[in-house]
């Protein structure tokens, strides 16, 4: 592991909000690390199943 192996990447601030330095999760990052921790959910009538 290292520094740049994350899930997270640096968001800009909004300065008219007043923000401060943010960060975003990526969702396709965190799937690559661990694809059962990202899963679609459909909508009833259809089955969900996890995917492990």
């Amino acid at each position: 592991m290292n520094p740049n192996d994350t899930i997270w990447l640096a968001g800009r601030d909004a300065p008219t909000r007043n923000e401060k330095f943010r960060v975003r999760l990526s969702f396709d990052r965190l799937k690559r690390k661990a694809t059962w921790r990202v899963q679609v959910i459909p909508m009833p009538p259809d089955d969900f199943h996890w995917n492990v």
